[in-house]
């Protein structure tokens, strides 16, 4: 059975639209893939059960970096053109959703090739979510 997810995203606003609705500061991010700088969709709810990921499958075992209370900056960064593209401020663990929805949310199309600390599970977090947006990778 296939379920349409995407028949409510929202319309792609004119460009002077960021200016009503844009606060960094309160809404704790800003993205620049498009001249607009808004999302182009909205993440939809995932019916798919996550488990944690095996030990022998990712080292990633930094305890300190899921302290309650800390907060951390998720960048995009072209480090070829030394240019950032938008951030989100995360305020719980860093995780493999972290570099997918904000793909999803404000890019057209994913990047050609993404460079993550957690890529050993990004991959199959991102293609068991949409498979459809990934497809042309």
């Amino acid at each position: 059975m296939v379920k349409c997810t995407h028949s409510n995203d929202r319309e792609i606003p004119d460009s002077s639209s960021i200016l009503l609705h844009y606060n960094p500061e309160l809404q704790g991010c800003a993205y620049y893939f498009t001249s607009h700088g808004g999302r182009i969709r909205d993440l939809p709810s995932y019916d798919i059960t996550t488990t944690k990921p095996d030990i022998h499958d990712c080292c990633k075992s930094f305890p300190e970096a899921a302290r309650s209370g800390t907060t951390y900056l998720f960048l995009w960064f072209d480090p070829l053109h030394g240019h950032c593209y938008g951030f989100h401020i995360i305020t719980m663990s860093e995780g493999r959703k972290d570099p997918f929805a904000s793909a999803f949310l404000y890019m057209e199309t994913p990047p050609n090739e993404v460079f993550y600390d957690f890529s050993c599970q990004f991959e199959e977090y991102a293609l068991n979510r949409e498979l459809m947006f990934l497809e042309g990778l």
